[in-house]
């Protein structure tokens, strides 16, 4: 109406996660009016910013954007690498004395799988008897709770805290490995969860899942994880072993660092930012 250039910061596909969440039927009004919306930003915008590359593809396979294609930028989730980073390396006498410690951040309801994180963790114990879990989750411990004691998990080897952002980042630091594992639904390829990056940035290799966003791409391609492409009792074996002999690579949380600072660095996101408006500015 002004003939002002906008840039539609997508984030990702929000009509269809409130679908594959359940808030919306897929034949609802509010679902048709918000991709009415969507397509009209997608057609209209200067610039489309989106969290993952997996989403960019997806779009550019939209019919209506055949011919009208709109210039994609991507600018994944960001993270404080300053705070997010390792720390300092444990003496190898320290670690004789030091179970393994799988970490677990955040939500266990809606988009987590939390029943196949468990079975990760009990496949962990059966390969490293010791091993520990170590839970940062605030207003989900009963439920927490619960499924520890449906999955036969002695409550001895589970930790549960919470912690604000530094107090969760120290603790990131003396993990040996992270898991998370992300409902792979249709909306989920535009989404980059922010967990993976405060991980690798500590250093820590993490156990994720194929069909969420750039996810397994960067766990796989980078090496500084383990993608699950289903959930079966064989793929949970062999990944598990995967992950505990990533852990064991002498090198392993300097390339997690390296691919956090590649992939979700805010300096780099900031300074997307600021190109595309500077750039925005100069076109006539």
């Amino acid at each position: 109406m002004f003939g002002l250039k906008y840039i539609f910061d997508m984030r990702g596909f929000w009509a269809d996660e409130r679908v594959d969440g359940a808030l919306w039927p897929r034949d609802g009004r509010m679902y048709r009016v918000a991709k009415w919306f969507e397509r009209r930003f997608l057609l209209s915008a200067d610039r489309v910013v989106s969290l993952t590359n997996a989403a960019v593809e997806v779009m550019t396979s939209f019919p209506y954007l055949q011919g009208h294609m709109p210039h994609f930028e991507v600018i994944t989730t960001c993270t404080d690498l300053e705070l997010f980073k390792p720390g300092e390396t444990i003496a190898e006498n320290q670690k004789k004395y030091r179970p393994f410690t799988l970490g677990y951040v955040g939500s266990v309801g809606v988009w987590y799988l939390f029943d196949e994180t468990l079975k990760c963790f009990v496949e962990l114990q059966r390969q490293i008897p010791d091993a520990r879990l170590q839970i940062f989750n605030r207003g989900e411990h009963d439920y927490i709770h619960e499924q520890i004691a449906v999955h036969g998990i002695s409550e001895e080897s589970i930790r549960i805290e919470i912690a604000d952002h530094a107090g969760v980042a120290e603790a990131m630091q003396q993990m040996d490995a992270g898991v998370f594992i992300i409902k792979p639904a249709y909306s989920k390829l535009a989404s980059a969860p922010t967990k993976l990056g405060e991980f690798l940035g500590c250093g820590v290799p993490c156990m994720g899942n194929t069909n969420v966003g750039d996810m397994a791409d960067i766990l796989e391609g980078e090496q500084v994880g383990v993608a699950l492409d289903d959930f079966s009792e064989s793929d949970i074996k062999k990944g598990v072993a995967r992950l505990i002999d990533l852990t064991r690579e002498p090198d392993i949380r300097q390339r997690c660092r390296q691919a956090a600072l590649r992939h979700f660095s805010l300096e780099n996101g900031v300074a997307a930012y600021d190109r595309i408006y500077n750039e925005l500015q100069r076109e006539p």
